[in-house]
């Protein structure tokens, strides 16, 4: 069975991607994507906007399946 997908599921996905990631730390991914620190930690308690997971997508180099399995 499928889990149920929700906001702070993909947070928490993009906390692992982050980490797994060439940038390793939310405060360098921040500097990279463009935004604040706070709104990078803001996204790994709950990412909801369609925008903001396809800009996370672009900026991790990754498809944004990834975020949403």
């Amino acid at each position: 069975m499928f889990a149920k997908l929700t906001p702070e599921r993909i947070g928490d996905n993009f906390k692992r991607l982050i980490k797994e990631s060439k940038y390793g730390t939310q405060e360098e991914f921040a500097y990279a994507a463009a935004v604040d620190v706070r709104t990078v930690r803001r996204w790994s308690q709950r990412l909801d906007s369609i925008s903001n997971i396809a800009h996370v997508a672009r900026v991790l180099e990754v498809d944004v399946m990834a975020l949403l399995e």
